[in-house]
This record gives structure tokens, sequence and C-alpha cells, in this order.
């Protein structure tokens, strides 16, 4: 029984390291937005034409004080 928990807990692990693996982030620069085309520039991208991509902008770390 501990056995197979054990090997259950180590599928799962390689599992989420695969998915982490896979959803690597790209390095892009916001070159012109005219509507809601974005025209973006990246560096060493294995991206295609028509390729759907999820786009988050940078959070900036803020310090709030009295």
């Amino acid at each position: 029984m501990k056995k197979t928990v054990a090997a259950v807990m180590v599928a799962a692990f390689v599992a989420a390291a695969a998915v982490a693996f896979a959803a690597k982030s790209e390095n892009c620069k916001v070159d012109a937005v005219e509507g809601d085309k974005v025209t973006m520039t990246c560096e060493k991208t294995e991206l295609k034409a028509g390729t759907e991509v999820k786009v988050q902008p940078k959070s900036e770390k803020k310090v709030e004080g009295c």
C-alpha cells in the first residue's frame, strides 16, 4: 500500500514538473499598439504566425508606507 501511494505521488510530481517545463515564457518588447493589434519583438522565439498566446503585463512591486 505504501509503495503504491509513493508511486502515485512520484508520478504526480513528474507530471507537474513536465507541465511547468512546457509552459515557458518568452521575453518580448511591445513595439506598437493599434486598436486591438499589438506588435511585439521577441528574442529567440519558437512562436509561429497564428499561434494564440496569453500576455500578462509585467507587475511592478510597490512598497506602501505611512
